[in-house]
């Protein structure tokens, strides 16, 4: 529900707060007063389009804020939202924002956030309901008179549309797939036929992954064979000397160091540390010695060996150039090549059996879309039924409503929401001609007729707030009266706010709000402020009369008022509860 609506320089009002309880508030005063522009401040915040001759003159910018509080239905409905644009929610209050300057640029903001105004838009379809004079573009709406329908159908026809919308999505999925196959059938075999030749050549070397790094580490050994066993063979003799010449080699000269200090090792530290150094460097001399005599006696020439290796190179080569850059690269392709190929092999067992899956599927979509159509029918009868009983009520008693379902499952055509066409028509009178409602109503009667769907809809429609317009268009006396008291009754089960200029109507609500103008020194500003006891039946006295002291105005008033209190304790007693004031 909307808790508190904050507006600045809108029309003619420079700066207004207005806060709204739940039930049924009004709002009125004389005409000019500004009242229009209180709901030009709720359309800001629900993202509409605006235009900057809104914004006051001699002003920058105009501005709404409105703070909403949220239930717990509520707040799922907007999760998703809230959590994409990270917007702040305080004791279940949700901040909404926006502003707009002379030159037509607006911002918006969402619980702190900047967001676009379409997130407002999309935030504030959750939230709130204006009837106005998008009335007449809604009911030409077949989306909205549908969903209208199916809330009022209630949760078995939600619960066969869900099984309805998994099953079509599976049998276009399938749908979708055959197709594809079907229509890439002899580009799919032309590709796995090359793919095939390809594996072929692959396969025919085997290429083990990191093998060419291996192979490259051999073919430098067994090409430079006798090159590298001359030089281990040299390494060895430089570091141990050769037996059979004098040369003793480094270790020699090493071994002669760390004898010439063995007799004076104790007489130095230093020198007994730089001999525990020599007897290491002899040690690792002698190994080093050791693993050269050991590389060059480990390396042979074996030409064979060698032209085995260079030739799996040279295919290892071929294959990187083609498919690679590197062997790694090769070996991925093939995996993947492969697993396409299987897939190709397997078309004629796919389509088969995605031919069985659409035709089950089929089937069942058939079946779930004529479910569809009978619940929708039925649901159909008793909404129209219920709509004209509250036509009755509202001064429309020749007045019928019919709902017409058309199924369109035999031309095949199988949407989200079904195979079914609905269209909500008015009979004006009996043995008139049924005509689409948006068409066969008068202004005045449409809003009393989308008065009526609100009605029997309370409960259904998860909207917990009703901004009300043009409810009063072309009513008046009985019918006002009517109107007040099916709006009474709506608030029962959400917030409704309604902008009027019959008191017939005004008197119902559970609080009342009078939007004044004035003048100081050629400016003029607009207050809004709720009246309550005496202040109201003045209000009241002003809408019916234009005379503030009249007493037989007073006395009609009072008498409107009493009749709008015996309505709410007669309901009361029937509900068996209270309304909060």
């Amino acid at each position: 529900m909307i808790e508190e609506l904050s507006i600045h320089d809108i029309g003619v009002i420079a700066r207004a707060g207005i806060a709204f309880d739940p039930g049924f508030t009004v709002v009125t005063g004389e005409t000019g007063a500004g009242k229009t522009m209180i709901l030009t401040g709720v359309a800001l915040v629900m993202g509409a389009k605006t235009d900057a001759a809104v914004v006051r003159t001699g002003a920058v910018s105009a501005g709404a804020d409105a703070t909403f509080r949220l239930s717990a239905s509520s707040r799922e409905a907007l999760r998703e939202i809230l959590e994409q644009t990270s917007a702040e929610i305080e004791e279940d209050s949700l901040i909404v924002s926006r502003t707009l300057t002379d030159a037509g640029r607006s911002k918006a903001a969402l619980g702190g956030r900047a967001v676009p105004a379409s997130v407002l838009a999309e935030v504030s379809s959750r939230l709130v309901v204006v009837h106005g004079q998008a009335d007449q573009a809604r009911l030409k709406s077949t989306a909205w008179q549908r969903a209208a329908v199916d809330a009022f159908a209630g949760e078995s026809l939600g619960k066969l549309l869900m099984e309805y919308r998994n099953v079509r999505s599976r049998w276009r999925s399938a749908v979708r797939e055959l197709a594809d196959r079907t229509d890439q059938r002899l580009e799919r075999e032309r590709q796995a036929n090359l793919h095939r030749l390809a594996l072929e050549e692959i396969e025919a070397v085997s290429p083990i992954d990191g093998e060419d790094a291996e192979l490259d580490r051999l073919s430098a050994l067994l090409s430079h064979a006798q090159t590298l066993r001359e030089a281990t063979e040299s390494a060895a003799r430089a570091l141990v000397g050769d037996d059979n010449s004098n040369a003793t080699g480094a270790m020699g000269g090493v071994v002669g160091a760390q004898r010439a200090l063995e007799g004076v090792q104790d007489l130095a530290p230093d020198l007994k540390k730089m001999g525990e150094r020599l007897r290491a460097l002899i040690a690792e001399l002698s190994d080093l010695a050791t693993e050269a005599s050991a590389f060059g006696r480990s390396i042979e020439s074996d030409p064979e060996r060698l032209s085995a290796i260079e030739q799996r190179r040279h295919d290892l080569a071929v294959l990187r150039k083609k498919y690679g850059p590197e062997l790694s690269d090769v070996i991925a392709w093939r995996d993947e090549v492969m697993a396409s190929v299987a897939d190709v092999d397997a078309d004629a067992t796919r389509t088969a059996e995605l031919e069985a899956t659409i035709t089950v599927d089929l089937a069942e979509l058939m079946r779930l879309a004529l479910e569809l159509t009978r619940v929708r029918s039925e649901a159909g009868k008793r909404f129209g039924t219920a709509i004209s009983a509250e036509l009755a009520q509202l001064a429309m008693p020749e007045s019928s409503v019919l709902v017409e379902v058309n199924s369109t499952s035999d031309s095949g055509e199988y949407g989200p929401d079904g195979a079914d066409e609905i269209a909500i028509l008015l009979v004006p009178h009996p043995g008139a001609p049924a005509r689409p409602i948006a068409k066969g109503a008068s202004g005045g009667e449409l809003s009393r007729i989308m008065l009526g769907m609100e009605v029997v809809l309370a409960g259904a429609d998860p909207v917990p707030t009703f901004i009300f317009d043009e409810v009063d268009a072309g009513i008046g006396g009985k019918v006002a009266v009517e109107v007040g008291r099916r709006l009474a009754q709506l608030s029962k089960s959400a917030q409704v706010i309604v902008v009027t200029h019959l008191p017939q109507v005004a008197a119902f609500a559970d609080k009342h709000i009078v939007v004044e103008k004035s003048s100081s020194k050629g400016v003029t500003s607009t207050t809004a402020r709720p009246v309550e006891e005496a202040e109201r039946v003045g209000e009241l006295v002003r809408m019916l009369s234009g005379l503030a002291d009249s007493d037989a105005g007073a006395a009609h008033a009072q008498e409107l008022l009493d009749l709008a209190k015996d309505h709410k304790t007669s309901v009361q007693r029937k509900t068996g509860r209270v309304t909060k004031k």
